[in-house]
């Protein structure tokens, strides 16, 4: 199950083009207990439900592989333009390590007049960013995602404690904050869509200490009449259950993995949804007809997973 919060009322800035809440705002505690109360009030004492993801696809990052995509955030809360909370919060962490302004110019490369500045004005960052100013990009991140993953599973634990709390389903995921969830989580979460998974790159998944699920995955085609193949296109319906079983057993393949989650039963609408999306991305059609290419094959790979066969055994990550 999904857990939103109500957060029109706090601040926010905006990291990677998407608005993200300052957790960092002295509203943030109660409006995130308000919402995770009132979400599992009516789930909480269900024995069907596992727990809760709390949000989505939050924009901890950009989509790129470069520094400043995956700094996206605090370059976010620097280039906000007046007063915010999380800027007194990176002003404080500066002051902490570096003594004078003039310190932080030297260890940045660039001339801030003052605290001050950074607090109250925009801060344009060097294209080329410093060893020093990565690792305080970094340690920031740190420092925010510690704050957001502390309040939410305090919350959880309060009101489901009988139930998971399964993360925020990254889709962008730097390092800093996967590592933080890792240490709040019951469940780390992400949203992966590729034709597969690379072990190598999703490998450092067996070092975070707790079972990993896939929130979303999909694969879809244009020939039964739809208008778009969703994320991660494929030939025909056959290529799609050809991809659903690679997909799986690549899951399989990684340790940590305990599970991933298909997004989604049906087709969305023809004419699009509520945004517009219109995917070929269903089990079933709009009419609820079965993709029988798709269906056999999941229900063959699935009957393999718990299946005595060496080519599929793995350990379950330590606890």
């Amino acid at each position: 199950m999904s857990v939103g919060y109500d957060n029109s009322r706090l601040a926010k800035f905006f990291s990677a083009g998407q608005q993200m809440v300052d957790v960092f705002d002295a509203g943030f505690p109660a409006r995130m207990a308000a919402g995770i109360s009132n979400a599992v009030a009516s789930r909480k004492n269900d024995p069907w439900c596992l727990g809760y993801f709390v949000e989505n696809e939050l924009p901890w990052a950009g989509w790129g592989s470069g520094l400043t995509e995956q700094y996206a955030l605090p370059i976010g809360v620097l280039a906000f333009t007046n007063a915010l909370p999380a800027k007194a919060e990176f002003v404080r962490l500066l002051q902490s390590r570096y003594s004078s302004i003039s310190r932080l110019n030297t260890a940045w490369n660039t001339s801030l007049a003052s605290w001050d500045d950074i607090s109250s004005h925009a801060v344009t960052l060097p294209s080329q960013l410093t060893d020093a100013c990565v690792a305080d990009l970094g340690g920031f991140l740190t420092d925010f995602a510690g704050r957001y993953f502390s309040i939410a599973r305090a919350n959880m634990k309060q009101f489901a404690p009988n139930q998971l709390y399964l993360g925020c389903r990254f889709a962008s995921r730097p390092t800093e904050a996967v590592s933080v969830a890792a240490q709040y989580c019951d469940v780390v979460s992400f949203n992966i869509y590729n034709r597969s998974l690379d072990l190598n790159t999703w490998a450092f998944t067996s070092t975070l200490g707790k079972p990993c699920v896939i929130g979303e995955f999909h694969f879809g085609a244009l020939d039964r009449g739809m208008f778009h193949p969703g994320l991660v296109r494929t030939k025909d319906q056959a290529d799609r259950g050809h991809a659903y079983q690679e997909y799986v057993r690549s899951v399989l393949a990684l340790s940590a993995f305990v599970g991933c989650h298909w997004f989604q039963y049906c087709d969305e609408p023809l004419i699009g949804r509520f945004d517009g999306e219109n995917y070929n991305i269903g089990m079933v059609s709009g009419t609820d007809t079965p993709y029988v290419e798709l269906v056999s094959v999941a229900r063959q790979i699935q009957s393999e997973v718990y299946a005595h066969d060496l080519s599929l055994q793995r350990k379950l990550p330590s606890r």
